[in-house]
């Protein structure tokens, strides 16, 4: 007996599955299969076939293969009935879809030849390339739009090896070259760029070709045939050979960034230089002093630092306009230029400061450089046909191991201030006694802003008496300060200090203040008595000026026709150009205006043509000596001059009898001094008549 495993298979159920194997792999296989006779008759087709081309598979069974394809379709006829072609035909046929779109397929067609070898029917496999053409497109579209991209591009585009040679440019990468196509391509790259950016493009471009970095950027010039320059950003990117894995090809996208780099070494220009004289300013001289320090420190040689500040420049601002006190400025900024050597610094730090910074072998070249200073501002300026010579205020230091840049310009500083002070026209090396000088002045100005804020200021009144009987016509007000540590101060003692620190302004607000409601209470009482206060440049120049005054009078009210305004020659000076647009307003509102120290300032007769002035005041240097013939005739001048202009005279410093009586013998108003009486609180003076 044979065992089951050795019983034979049944050739017919075999088959049978065999073919059954074939028909459901036919019948679903994902791609369009066709079985078709000789004549090009359809005798089968699978579901994917049938969906392909939007029809039911019965409805194409006894179609011809070529009526369902388009009209103009250009496939290969049935060439393939002729015995001895091959048994596999491949064909691209264009179908016809039954919404009427067209679907682009492959077909593989696999001949079956009967007996004698004649084709009889063929098996064909239908691909539909429908995706495939699409996407064959899209990419055809794409490299158009790629090449339209790269040749149209407003921005400079090149193609280049590995090795740096330009295989393709466009036309803006051309125009920025300002060469040909043909210059261009096939030439090296760095043939075109700057000798000292080569490195930096090589280097970048080896980054690239080594993988280190897939893209790049870097700026650099390119030279022009002219010989010009033009700075690019270059954006680079790799790009990689179909058949080699490695990046050997660079695109690269070149921007010209000239204007630009041009407009940031003018802005940077401007961050660094005075605009008016194109000096260094502020910072850039911070930067040379600190460098030059370092020089000094490896070399050996001195540092000198000249701080300068031109003595009475406001007279030129002012007198000849801002547009005369600018070119004199240029042309000092040029001839300071000319008293150094090209290594060296000049500075303007605004106004009319200058700082030169030098380097020298020794430290008696120091005077010899001042000496160039003084004889370069002394020469004639010509200014509008008008001569003019400057003289400045110089403070010297000499740099040591212990400064830094910003303490050399302190300490130079320090020491002009005190040229200044001297008298101008001088140079001052900084002491470690004048730092001294400086620190006790920082105090003393937060010391007056505590006073200011803690109420330890007060207004004193001098009265000031009339020559003819005696009786008093009014007082001056006289700030003073009552220090908690040294006592009662006058205002030599802080006055400078709040001109300088710009006190000053709230200090005369706070006199302005006060006296307006004392003038208010005595008008108030029936005493017509007249308030005169003193008015600094800072006050006189600030632009709400006249509203202070006339708000305090309305707020106190005091009647502005019992106010008196007494401001110095020095401070017409100073404000020139806007004391009378500042003063009328006021003397229409009934305010007087006095000139103090008459004498002692400029061309004292201009002011009294120009500007609204009622009053002048003899200053007390030519009163001291009224026993002189000479102090004598200059005090009646000045009072024979009030008469004749119709000015009331004031004299000042009085302190004794024999100065009184020459001063009534010369017809003089009034007078005021230590004689008449001395400045007191309100509640302690005295408005008796003198004789």
């Amino acid at each position: 007996m044979q065992h089951a495993t050795d019983v034979g298979t049944d050739p017919d159920d075999a088959l049978a599955r065999s073919e059954t194997r074939f028909r459901r792999a036919f019948s679903h296989a994902p791609f369009g299969m066709v079985v078709e006779s000789a004549d090009g008759v359809l005798l089968e087709v699978n579901d994917a076939f049938a969906a392909m081309l939007g029809r039911h598979p019965q409805s194409l069974i006894g179609c011809r293969d070529d009526e369902l394809v388009v009209d103009d379709d250009p496939a290969q006829v049935l060439a393939w009935t002729i015995n001895g072609e091959p048994d596999v035909v491949v064909t691209d046929r264009r179908y016809r879809h039954a919404d009427g779109h067209v679907v682009p397929a492959r077909c593989t067609s696999r001949m079956e030849r009967d007996t004698q070898g004649r084709i009889d029917g063929r098996l064909t496999h239908v691909a539909d390339l429908t995706r495939l053409r699409a996407a064959e497109d899209a990419l055809a579209t794409s490299e158009a739009r790629f090449r339209r991209a790269f040749d149209e591009s407003p921005i400079g585009m090149g193609l280049s090896s590995g090795d740096g040679r330009l295989l393709w440019v466009n036309d803006s990468f051309c125009v920025l070259l300002d060469r040909t196509w043909a210059e261009v391509v096939g030439r090296r790259t760095e043939e075109f760029i700057h000798p000292d950016d080569v490195r930096v493009a090589s280097r970048t471009t080896r980054r690239l070709i080594s993988g280190e970095t897939p893209r790049a950027e870097c700026e650099m010039r390119y030279v022009r045939p002219d010989g010009s320059q033009v700075w690019a950003r270059l954006s680079m990117s790799t790009l990689s050979d179909p058949d080699d894995d490695e990046p050997s090809l660079v695109l690269a996208q070149v921007l010209d960034i000239t204007a630009a780099r041009e407009a940031e070494a003018r802005l940077a220009h401007q961050a660094s230089h005075d605009a008016l004289t194109g000096l260094p300013n502020r910072m850039l001289l911070l930067d040379r002093l600190g460098q030059a320090l370092f020089r000094r420190d490896r070399l050996g040689h001195e540092v000198v630092v000249l701080f300068l500040d031109l003595d009475d420049f406001k007279i030129v601002n002012d007198g000849l306009g801002h547009a005369a006190g600018d070119e004199f400025l240029v042309e000092a900024a040029r001839r300071l230029r000319q008293c150094v050597r090209p290594t060296d610094t000049v500075a303007r730090l605004g106004g009319d400061e200058f700082v030169m910074v030098c380097e020298i072998e020794r430290v008696h070249q120091v005077a010899a450089l001042c000496d160039r200073v003084a004889s370069a501002l002394g020469t004639p300026f010509d200014l509008d046909g008008r001569s003019l010579s400057m003289s400045a205020s110089i403070g010297v230091v000499v740099g040591d191991d212990i400064h830094s840049p910003a303490e050399l310009l302190r300490d130079a500083d320090v020491a002009m201030y005190r040229s200044k002070a001297d008298g101008r026209g001088r140079s001052t090396l900084f002491t470690e006694g004048l730092r001294a000088e400086a620190v006790e002045r920082l105090e003393q100005e937060a010391d007056l802003r505590v006073a200011l804020r803690e109420g330890q200021l007060a207004v004193h009144y001098q009265p000031v008496v009339s020559c003819t009987d005696g009786s008093v016509h009014g007082v001056e007000a006289l700030v003073r300060w009552h220090h908690p540590e040294r006592g009662l101060l006058l205002p030599g003692d802080f006055l400078p200090a709040a001109e300088r620190s710009g006190m000053v302004v709230e200090l005369g607000a706070f006199v302005l203040t006060t006296a307006c409601r004392q003038l208010g209470a005595w008008q108030a009482e029936g005493r017509h008595l007249t308030v005169s206060i003193n008015v600094s440049p800072r006050q006189l120049l600030d632009g709400n000026v006249v509203d202070q005054v006339l708000n305090q009078c309305a707020a106190a009210g005091a009647d502005p026709e019992g106010l008196i305004l007494e401001l110095t020659e020095n401070a017409l000076i100073e404000t020139l150009s806007s004391a009378g647009e500042r003063l009328r307003p006021l003397r229409r509102a009934g305010v007087a205006v006095a000139l103090d120290d008459f004498g002692t300032g400029y061309s004292s007769l201009q002011y009294l043509r120009d500007l609204p002035v009622d009053l002048v005041k003899i200053d007390r240097t030519f009163v001291r000596g009224l026993g002189s013939e000479d102090d004598g005739a200059l005090a009646e001048a000045i009072v024979r001059l009030g008469a004749a202009l119709d000015l009331t005279t004031v004299a000042e410093g009085i302190e004794d009898p024999a100065q009184l009586e020459r001063l009534r013998a010369m017809g003089c108003g009034y007078v005021q001094g230590y004689l008449i009486g001395r400045p007191a609180p309100v509640e302690e003076l005295d408005l008796t008549p003198r004789w």
